[in-house]
């Protein structure tokens, strides 16, 4: 294939390749196979960013999941009290607003629910302090910005389990 090169000092290069024409083919896209499982899961997510639950809550609803989502630990246990949903998953960021992280919140949701609960942390987190507690909690923890791809294939693996 021909390549051609013109260059104008101060004003730049310009490279020309030039390639035969290609003939248009229609092809289908299969669903990943996790995108069927995801149908029947619930998913608490809890962050104290409206805007960032907001935007996990539509991308969760958007793969499949019916969820929930709370601003707080007291908020998370509260409506789990009150309307008997038991999240398959818990993705919660690390950094809350009240003292609590969410670690504490996963922990006392667990403990009320009498059920251990696969748990994702997310966290912009990177002092060296954070980072020995997460490597230790025993959760899958991912550093923002989080890749939705990746999250979909965090999650399903969680839940496959």
């Amino acid at each position: 294939h021909p390549l051609r090169l013109s260059s104008s000092e101060g004003h730049g290069t310009q490279f020309t390749l030039t390639l035969p024409l290609g003939y248009w083919h229609e092809t289908t896209v299969e669903t990943p196979p996790f995108a069927e499982m995801s149908a029947t899961a619930r998913v608490l997510v809890i962050d104290d960013d409206d805007l960032v639950r907001k935007a996990l809550s539509n991308l969760m609803k958007h793969w499949g999941y019916e969820v929930m989502t709370a601003s707080s630990g007291a908020e998370a246990l509260s409506q789990l009290d009150t309307s008997g949903y038991v999240p398959d998953i818990i993705v919660s960021d690390y950094h809350l607003q009240t003292a609590q992280t969410g670690l504490d919140v996963i922990h006392a949701v667990q403990v009320q629910l009498n059920k251990v609960i696969p748990s994702v942390l997310i966290t912009g987190d990177t002092t060296s302090e954070s980072f020995e507690q997460l490597q230790a909690c025993g959760y899958k923890w991912l550093r923002k910005p989080v890749k939705p791809a990746y999250l979909r294939k965090i999650m399903s693996y969680y839940l496959r389990r």
